[in-house]
């Protein structure tokens, strides 16, 4: 009778100590689930900020590049163009070519 009521205390005991490593557990997730939840925040407002500067950069350099292919083409490759027409046929399929 001593030895089954010895165990009934270990085993209370037991289940005491399951149940407060259970809560402390719940309790360590919440506080990861939380400091996560707001350095995904934090990733996401630096992410916006650098995205809201790096746009107009690449915009701009975009327009660089487009115009030196435009300047090369004019300058370097366009007086070497021989057509049939003339010119004026030359001038013709630049223009069309800006224009689309």
């Amino acid at each position: 009778m001593e030895m089954a009521s010895h165990r009934d205390e270990d085993t209370k005991e037991h289940a005491k100590n399951v149940g407060v490593f259970r809560l402390a557990c719940r309790r360590a997730m919440r506080d990861v689930v939380r400091m996560l939840d707001n350095s995904i925040d934090s990733g996401v407002a630096i992410f916006g900020v650098v995205m809201k500067i790096l746009g107009p950069c690449l915009v701009g350099l975009a327009h660089a590049l487009i115009g030196f292919c435009a300047y090369t083409y004019f300058w370097h490759a366009m007086p070497f163009i021989e057509m049939p027409g003339g010119l004026p046929v030359v001038y013709a399929v630049s223009s069309s070519g800006v224009f689309l």
